[in-house]
């Protein structure tokens, strides 16, 4: 494999700016393996027709977060677009960073955002450059662990001044100014030969490169966000802040000066604890959030709401304030160890509801379309289920139409679905029932156990005794610690028992499950490494939990990803389609988000669902895949399909 490894140096970075006008350029390679490898410094100009020049050839263009480069390029010289697209098409751009990260996930370094440095068990990566834990892959990180050096950014004094040079010849500028961009040229090239001959995963590395560069994209595109809203938006908190200090106050977990009263604090913490309160590193009794979300106590539950409405004000607040005057640029990140892809900061973390999320907005004469695809996660795990056990009812079930979460209640009742079916919008036992079989549907395909399940549900707002029927006495009154000898923050003992209860009604409806169980246990015992189906990416360093999840969720994120590089492409390349000019906003699991010109919404949204269900299909065969759109002038989390006169219109939320 040939490479030439390409870098750009530019303006700064700006809010509102992703691709800042290009200072410098700079390359190396070489076009031949026979040939030694050389390269140099260029001027803009002679950067961007070596660009076109590589881009037109079958060279494989290297680079460290190479998206960046492309886009830089792009808005220089939009023509040379559709080369761009053409040259990820080809599997011909090598982005060391993703490389690595592939290669990190097979070396099982990668545990819950954390990475770890394979050459020593136990220690986090470091970023040589800046000497400090990292959770990002950069060329520093690639030249230390593929090169065994740590000296990538030694000429790194002007990485971010280099517009102050742009009117000077080369010859006028300090010799460290025109060594660095060639540094990086030269150290990107010596990383991707020595990850050509030594990285695992890189079969995944092309698919991974062109979602990374449809990310990129709608991330230069950037996200507005409306004035009057966001001036509601702290009218909001600043009521709710009022409230919350009110009641930590009626509770004396707050004086009247505003100050927190520790003492009771630790007390009502050590009480709903049994005794035995989770400690801070110098023994003193921990009163963190999480802990007092999951001490079961409801008044602590409630204290808790006093710290994130104070982030919301200090953190979320400036943050939606920020997309009025300029597009709000989101940094995606685009490889998780499970294959999905995430954000930097706080768009990934917004409530579902509330007024945050609604700051947001299309530009004008355009609207939102968010196409979520219907429980995905379901069809890759009954896809997974027939490849691993060779049948599944959860796959007969959404075959044949069937709602999966109200199939669980038949088992449980013992009555017809058919008979059951009419019932579950209306409030009553077979309504509780559903959410129930929804919780379940969700909770239990990763092995989740009893007491975690009831944990993570109740921070969602839902008591399992309560919806299971099994509410004896008050959710609650009797809480525990342990649960079949093992620890746990503190649960009802009556949902921890329904939790139980619902968990072997879900292993009797969908029979196959204990079969996928024993799949994973029986592969477990062998290797702790596991191949995605169809993509053939390895995740190593796998546990049980992490095993059972990885193969449906990674096999959903290899669908959306496609269908991210199908849209996109028909919105910047296809003048035929009616997506072209519209714009991906966000890119979350498996929901895209597009702001369309509202006079072909209607067609775009349609368009937008045919070309997502075709590229999940490429990976999901055998089961059903459905997807319906929803227009919004707003960022309503709960938009659903609207139709006059056989259209699609904006959603609008119902007054109350």
């Amino acid at each position: 494999m040939n490479f030439v490894a390409l870098d750009c140096e530019t303006h700064l970075i700006q809010p509102g700016l992703q691709a800042p006008p290009i200072v410098c350029g700079s390359y190396w390679g070489s076009p031949t393996s026979a040939r030694p490898a050389t390269g140099g410094l260029l001027t803009r100009r002679e950067f961007i027709d070596s660009v076109r020049s590589k881009l037109q050839g079958d060279l494989v263009i290297a680079g460290a977060n190479i998206a960046f480069d492309f886009g830089c390029v792009v808005a220089a010289e939009p023509d040379l677009l559709p080369l761009v697209f053409a040259k990820y098409e080809r599997g011909e751009v090598w982005d060391v960073s993703i490389a690595m990260m592939l290669h990190l996930i097979a070396e099982g370094c990668v545990h819950e955002g954390e990475l770890w440095d394979p050459r020593s068990p136990g220690k986090k990566l470091i970023d040589p450059s800046k000497g400090t834990i990292t959770s990002r892959v950069s060329l520093a990180v690639c030249v230390d662990l593929c090169l065994g050096r740590a000296d990538a950014k030694e000429n790194d004094e002007w990485r971010l001044r280099y517009a102050e040079l742009e009117a000077l010849p080369f010859h006028q500028w300090p010799a460290v100014a025109r060594d660095y961009p060639v540094d990086d040229a030269r150290n990107t090239y010596e990383v991707a030969v020595w990850q050509a001959q030594h990285c695992r995963n890189t079969v995944n590395l092309p698919a991974q490169c062109a979602a990374a560069w449809a990310a990129h994209l709608s991330a230069m595109w950037g996200i507005r966000t409306d004035a009057s809203r966001v001036e509601a938006m702290q009218a909001a908190l600043e009521a709710k802040r009022a409230e919350d200090v009110a009641f930590a106050k009626s509770k004396g977990f707050m004086r009247e000066d505003g100050s927190k009263n520790m003492a009771v604090i630790h007390e009502a913490v050590t009480k709903a604890y049994n005794g035995n309160p989770q400690r801070t590193e110098k023994g003193a009794v921990s009163t963190a959030r999480e802990v007092l979300e999951e001490s079961g106590d409801e008044a602590l539950e409630r204290f808790s709401e006093v710290s994130k409405t104070e982030k919301l004000l200090k953190t979320y607040l400036p943050f939606v304030q920020s997309g009025v005057e300029v597009p709000i640029n989101v940094r995606p990140n685009i490889l998780l160890a499970t294959g999905r892809a995430s954000y930097d900061g706080l768009i990934q973390l917004l409530s579902r509801k509330g007024p945050t999320r609604e700051c947001f907005v299309p530009r004008p004469g355009h609207v939102w379309c968010s196409v979520d695809y219907s429980a995905i996660e379901l069809s890759t795990l009954a896809q997974v289920c027939l490849w691993t056990v060779g049948h599944s009812r959860l796959a007969e079930a959404i075959n044949d139409g069937k709602d999966a979460h109200t199939v669980p209640v038949s088992t449980m009742t013992s009555r017809p679905y058919e008979e059951l079916l009419p019932l579950v919008k209306l409030p009553g036992e077979v309504k509780d029932l559903r959410q129930a079989g929804k919780a379940a549907n969700f909770g239990f395909p990763g092995g989740m156990g009893a007491a975690k399940f009831v944990i993570a549900k109740r921070k969602e707002g839902l008591r399992v005794c309560r919806v299971m029927g099994k509410e004896a006495q008050p959710c609650g009154t009797e809480m525990v610690t342990s649960w079949k000898d093992r620890e746990t923050s503190p649960v009802c003992r009556q949902c921890v028992e329904a939790a139980e209860e619902l968990r072997r009604f879900y292993l009797g409806t969908w029979t196959e499950m204990r079969g996928y169980f024993a799949y994973v246990t029986n592969h477990l015992e062998t290797s702790a490494e596991v191949t995605q189906f169809l993509s053939g990416r390895v995740r190593g360093g796998c546990r049980f939990t992490q095993m059972c999840n990885t193969l449906f969720q990674g096999l959903a994120a290899d669908g959306a990803k496609k269908a991210l590089w199908d849209i996109t492409r028909e919105c910047y390349l296809d003048t035929a389609s009616p997506l072209f000019g519209s714009r991906v906003m966000i890119f979350a699991h498996d929901e895209l988000i597009l702001e369309m010109p509202e006079e072909r919404a209607h067609e775009a949204a349609l368009r937008q669902v045919e070309v997502m269900v075709a590229a999940m299909k490429e990976y999901v065969p055998d089961v059903r895949v459905s997807a319906e759109p929803a227009l919004m002038r707003r960022w309503f989390k709960d938009a659903a399909p609207v139709y006059v006169e056989g259209r699609l219109v904006p959603w609008e939320p119902q007054q109350s």
